[in-house]
């Protein structure tokens, strides 16, 4: 059986074993450690391809690029009659109905409630919350207003043509809610996901996170509360090599089964992996959503030089 190679245009390659699909542990390699693990304050691919596995919350792509709510039964939409124009402190927006599921259970057992949404969008746009790289597009959702433990509604100040995307995630209250609360100006230090990231009540996915080795490796295991569609390995570990090349070897070897195309090898690598072993790997290319880039602070007296700016993208 050939193992197969996937490679993202304008990101980096995924592999995957042919000995992966027998074994109990699924051993991913990625050229990144994640920046953090808290889904708010993660700035990084590394970071959000972690908590992937490990988080349900909020709209997204799904493979059909269409929008797809990992946490709420339906997305809300002008269509379905769960999003609505209104009026918001006396400007244009809109106003979305989202349903939570009942069998979606934090990795403690607790139940997902509407207060985790409210929660989650509170950290968004809080300016004090130190390190919080989406302040400016959070703040564009006025106000999550509960209605019950599984409904809420969400209040966006604008008119924007990514509506649903604004449907808050989840950060579970009954972890973070007091660290918050308590001092938003050093809850980027005090926040379980950093602190104690193994803890189980962080997380709600098939997964919970039970290992995790600064720079090295994160280990994933089964969330025995998940009431969704059961994952073929009991286990993921996501293995950190910073040298390509070194993660191409772990490849070859049978170290890793599987190469993150987010965060793996990259293009000119993956083409080059193909021409030498494309009879024993699938080498697939795919376009993919994620990207790492640099943006320059413009209120910065230097960075608001354009000069300035041309020179250290030049550099």
């Amino acid at each position: 059986m050939k193992k197969t190679l996937i490679a993202l245009a304008m990101a980096a390659p995924l592999a995957m074993g042919s000995a992966a699909a027998m074994a109990d542990t699924l051993k991913i390699g990625m050229s990144q450690y994640p920046e953090n693990l808290h889904p708010t304050l993660n700035n990084s691919v590394a970071g959000t391809y972690v908590l992937s596995s490990v988080l349900r919350s909020g709209v997204v792509f799904n493979p059909e690029w269409a929008h797809e709510c990992l946490a709420c039964l339906d997305v809300p939409t002008f269509e379905n009659g769960l999003a609505e124009r209104v009026k918001v402190n006396g400007k244009d927006g809109v106003k979305m109905t989202v349903t939570l599921p009942d069998d979606l259970y934090w990795g403690d057992g607790t139940p997902v409630t509407s207060k985790d949404a409210v929660l989650a969008s509170e950290i968004a746009k809080d300016a004090r919350v130190q390190g919080n790289p989406g302040v400016s597009n959070a703040k564009k959702v006025e106000k999550v207003v509960v209605l019950d433990e599984k409904r809420f509604e969400v209040y966006m100040n604008v008119v924007d043509y990514q509506y649903s995307t604004y449907v808050p995630g989840l950060i579970p209250d009954h972890v973070e809610g007091e660290l918050y609360r308590n001092d938003p100006t050093s809850y980027h230090k005090t926040s379980k996901y950093l602190t104690a990231p193994t803890t189980a009540g962080l997380y709600n996915g098939p997964y919970i996170l039970k290992d995790v080795q600064t720079g090295t490796l994160v280990k994933a295991v089964k969330n025995p509360h998940w009431k969704g569609k059961q994952s073929d390995f009991d286990d993921l570990l996501f293995k950190i090599v910073t040298d390509t090349s070194a993660l191409e070897a772990n490849l070859l070897s049978g170290s890793v089964d599987y190469i993150a195309g987010e965060i793996g090898l990259t293009l000119d690598q993956a083409l080059q992996f193909e021409k030498r072993h494309g009879s024993k790997y699938n080498v697939v290319h795919q376009p993919g959503l994620l990207y790492e880039h640099l943006d320059t602070n413009l209120s910065n007296e230097h960075l608001a030089i354009k000069e300035v700016r041309k020179a250290l993208m030049h550099a």
